[in-house]
């Protein structure tokens, strides 16, 4: 196997009994060529860039000698051009994206995985253009984020990113990561998770974001900004964020199983949905806030929406859902409407919509079901207690307490999340 294995070290101390040299002779000796330990140590001003590729059955791998002790600092970043290249247990803090550099960690390559990893407080910026860098992107396909923290991202842009082509499918899995507070941005571009672009979003995507526990994200109105299309937001956990899951642009995505504990927080909220063809199942929402005007808002839309405007919503099932104690309204069919002037005015009521089996447990002074209603909304088997029904009757029925602690009994905690070594 080639090795194309480069670790620049720039000005500045890395290890305190490992120089240049050392580190260059470790790497040509790494057994069987295979994989790359990395002594315990701060990496000051240090760019981890790896351009071999292993294969699927004996992925090249870089690894921390004791998860969590390799820390790249100062002007450091990672970037990753092979493909099947597996990182382990590094830990970026205190960092800022050289110049030069696009991002804090770029996985370009296909078949790889970072896990086990840290990003923490990498704020600072060396040249004017990497203010707003996001701190991992991920392109390629079939890549895995599995088993990281992030926590502090206080600039401009997404703390993960998703890129998606027009030609394929990107495939990633995100999974099992613990995505930290981060203080509200007061602008757009402070999402957690972004995939894709408004340009992207008739794009097929798949990536899955699965049982990741999200706290304290309130760097954007929208947490999880989904902008590409048949995307699986599956059973993830969001704890104290202000914010909501947006379907922003694209169709067919998934949205199951995600617990959003609101805390009381006001600007907490649940799930707004924008597109065509969207499944929103078996999620939950106590006591969150009305931070997209009720805990599911369907949102109106535009008579000639531009990609990155407004879509119809339409052919859209919402089913099964568990809406407790919320200070917001149940469930809006048309958030937003009568929003906007002239072309942007959004008043185009959601179409087609399959509502069904939902419980709605209100506090009072609230609506199950507020309007206007669109074409062809099926309405079945909802039920609903305290409050009103707003524009559907449902069926008045308890919504005990112990079906709600069914579901919390499933919600995600610090400990379930994140890398082993910082727990």
């Amino acid at each position: 196997m080639v090795i194309r294995l480069l670790i620049l070290l720039l000005s500045g101390t890395a290890l305190s009994a490992f120089d240049q040299k050392d580190l260059d002779k470790m790497i040509l000796e790494a057994p069987s060529r295979e994989e790359v330990v990395l002594p315990d140590g701060i990496y000051t001003d240090a760019q981890l860039v790896i351009k071999t590729s292993g294969t699927s059955s004996r992925p090249f791998v870089v690894r921390a000698k004791t998860p969590g002790k390799a820390i790249f600092s100062g002007k450091s970043c990672g970037l990753i051009e092979g493909d099947h290249v597996e990182v382990f247990g590094l830990l970026f803090q205190n960092a800022g994206i050289p110049e030069r550099a696009r991002h804090l960690f770029w996985v370009k390559g296909s078949f790889c995985r970072v896990s086990e990893c840290g990003f923490v407080d990498c704020n600072e910026s060396f040249g004017p253009e990497k203010k707003d860098a996001k701190w991992i992107c991920l392109n390629g396909v079939s890549n895995r984020f599995d088993r990281n923290m992030t926590s502090g991202k206080k600039t401009v842009n997404a703390v993960l990113q998703i890129e998606v082509e027009e030609s394929r499918p990107n495939g990633h899995i995100v999974e099992g990561n613990f995505f930290g507070p981060r203080p509200p941005l007061g602008q757009n571009g402070g999402e957690t998770i972004r995939i894709g672009y408004s340009h992207q979003a008739y794009f097929t995507s798949g990536a899955v974001i699965a049982r990741n526990y999200f706290e304290g994200c309130n760097g954007d109105v929208e947490v999880v900004s989904v902008k590409s299309t048949s995307n699986f937001i599956l059973q993830n956990t969001f704890r104290n964020c202000a914010g909501t899951l947006t379907l922003r642009h694209g169709n067919g995505s998934h949205v199951e199983g995600n617990l959003f504990l609101g805390e009381r927080n006001k600007s907490s909220g649940g799930i707004r949905i924008i597109g065509a063809g969207h499944k929103v199942s078996s999620n939950v929402c106590y006591q969150t806030g009305a931070r997209a005007g009720a805990s599911i808002a369907v949102t109106s839309a535009q008579v000639d929406f531009k990609p990155s405007g407004y879509w119809t919503v339409e052919n859209v099932e919402i089913e099964g859902n568990l809406l407790f104690d919320n200070d917001a309204d149940g469930i809006a069919l048309s958030a937003m409407h009568g929003r906007g002037q002239g072309a942007e005015i959004q008043n185009v009521s959601p179409k087609n919509l399959r509502i069904r089996n939902n419980q709605i447990r209100l506090k009072s002074g609230f609506s199950a079901f507020t309007g206007p209603v669109g074409k062809d909304v099926v309405f079945k088997s909802n039920q609903f207690q305290g409050g009103e029904p707003g524009v559907f009757p449902g069926e008045s029925s308890e919504v005990s307490e112990k079906l709600l602690q069914g579901f919390l009994n499933q919600a995600l905690t610090r400990a379930d999340a994140g890398p082993a070594w910082s727990k």
